[in-house]
């Protein structure tokens, strides 16, 4: 896509399944709990690292067009996560394990990829409440 558009500015990652029988942990299916893993948190994982590599390489530009005084910025990332990314229930340890760790894999791409305070690039985390 960054090929065809010359620059990535903006990018919603939206990984996420839920688990197909909420069970405790000693009665959880090992080959669910991957499942849930490699596409939750994998999912996330690749998409920030392919769009922030791009990000990270553009030239900043305004945050409003031709508004210089607002700041430039090399692109903004949202992750989408869960209110289960906050907390726990008694069963679906499998999503509640994934949506934790996109809510780490989030906070240390705000870390590292702030890019720098004058570029104002951006990542961060929505947590819906259903």
């Amino acid at each position: 896509m960054a090929h065809s558009f010359r620059r990535i500015d903006y990018c919603v990652v939206c990984a996420g399944v839920g688990a197909k029988r909420c069970l405790e942990i000693a009665e959880s299916d090992v080959a669910e709990f991957i499942r849930l893993q490699s596409i939750n948190v994998n999912g996330t994982y690749f998409v920030l690292r392919a769009v922030l590599g791009i990000m990270q390489s553009q030239e900043p530009k305004p945050n409003f067009a031709g508004s210089l005084d607002r700041g430039t910025t090399r692109g903004a990332v949202v992750t989408l996560g869960s209110i289960m990314s906050c907390t726990v229930e008694a069963c679906g340890m499998q999503y509640t394990t994934s949506k934790h760790a996109v809510l780490g894999l989030t906070k240390s791409a705000g870390k590292n990829y702030s890019f720098d305070k004058s570029d104002g690039g951006e990542v961060a985390i929505c947590l819906p409440i259903l």
